[in-house]
């Protein structure tokens, strides 16, 4: 079985990585660099496999960590990893999903890829001594937890146990529609510490097959390699990214406007960038829970 070890070599061109396809979102890279580094550290192994070599039979989970990037940033993420050695909310929630489905957990993928969200899956599987799937539900981050191929191909969100940061463990055990579990899992974790993690679309090695975007970590690992390589020689960075992923440059430019809040357990930023070219050209992005 071609499982794939990931070594210290691998930490800075996977968070660059993410952090690129991720457009943003799924957590500061920052953060991410803390979890893998705490994790080498303490000899965790971190192990992937395409998902073609999954047994249709395995059962597997995804999972993440859920709420404000606000609420992260002002505990300091350093202490909420630290934390982890005491009680890690999401193998906890993986613990309360194997007792819904009477089966032990074989593998699991990741909802996004991101900064955080795809490093503390890594964490998740070597702590519980599984193997991560290389591939993701998006390809990309998302705000919610239901903007997922897996939906798309029939496989169900829920059940979905989420443990906030407070001890608090809810079980969404059915959903009248997707969304609503995400909703319900805002609601939680807005009232029980700001933070939780969730494990959820517990699905067959069969149906993985059907439903995941395949190879997405390898390919992050590649971007991140491209843009760390264009780095050291001054080159452009973006273009190194285009050229390895298959990106267009929209606009080159400057920011010239920021503002952000609070909203039901995101953070949503409004941002303008001026373009630099003539004639000049504008840009407005409306920003949900990416960095």
């Amino acid at each position: 079985m071609p499982v794939r070890v990931l070594g210290r070599e691998d930490v800075e061109p996977l968070l660059e990585g993410v952090g690129a396809l991720g457009t943003g979102g799924g957590g500061d890279p920052a953060w991410g660099r803390v979890i893998m580094e705490r994790d080498l550290r303490q000899g965790l192994t971190y192990r992937i496999i395409p998902p073609e070599e999954v047994p249709d039979d395995a059962v597997v989970v995804s999972g993440g960590y859920m709420g404000s990037v606000k609420t992260l940033e002002e505990m300091g993420f350093e202490k909420v990893v630290a934390d982890w050695d005491r009680r890690f909310e999401l193998l906890e929630a993986l613990r309360a999903m194997e007792g819904l489905l009477g089966r032990k957990v074989e593998y699991v993928v990741p909802f996004e890829l991101g900064g955080l969200n795809t490093p503390v899956m890594l964490s998740l599987a070597a702590r519980a001594g599984v193997v991560m799937v290389d591939g993701d539900a998006l390809g990309r981050a998302a705000p919610e937890t239901q903007m997922t191929s897996f939906i798309g191909h029939g496989v169900r969100l829920t059940p979905m146990p989420l443990v906030d940061r407070s001890g608090n463990t809810v079980i969404v055990r059915e959903a009248a529609y997707p969304a609503y579990a995400d909703e319900l899992g805002r609601w939680v974790v807005t009232r029980g510490g700001g933070t939780g993690a969730n494990t959820h679309y517990p699905m067959t090695g069969a149906e993985l097959k059907r439903a995941v975007v395949p190879g997405t970590i390898s390919l992050a690992l590649k971007v991140g390699r491209a843009i760390l390589e264009a780095r050291a020689r001054k080159e452009d960075p973006v273009a190194a990214f285009c050229r390895v992923a298959g990106g267009t440059l929209l606009l080159r430019g400057r920011v010239t406007e920021v503002s952000g809040e609070d909203r039901g357990g995101f953070y949503v930023t409004w941002v303008t960038v001026e373009g630099a070219a003539a004639p000049p050209e504008r840009m407005r992005l409306v920003i949900k829970n990416e960095t």
